[in-house]
């Protein structure tokens, strides 16, 4: 459908704080757990039109968004 290719780069291979399954955990505790879960299916309908609009700027600011808000 779209061109489009995902690049991580490892900037460090010393061991988080916190891992990742663990943050996940702690994360349904947050008081804002409840009111992120709810603008979820908002949010998932956005991404799915800009990926079949190909937006690319669309989609960049709604990753941005979500990665922003979950840390």
């Amino acid at each position: 459908h779209w061109g489009i290719v995902d690049l991580v780069a490892l900037v460090s291979q010393e061991k988080k704080d916190v891992p990742t399954s663990q943050g996940m955990e702690r994360s349904q505790s947050s008081l804002f757990f409840a009111a992120r879960q709810a603008g979820l299916p908002e949010k998932l309908c956005s991404v799915r039109q800009a990926i079949a609009d190909r937006d690319f700027n669309a989609l960049g600011k709604l990753a941005e968004a979500e990665a922003l808000e979950m840390h």
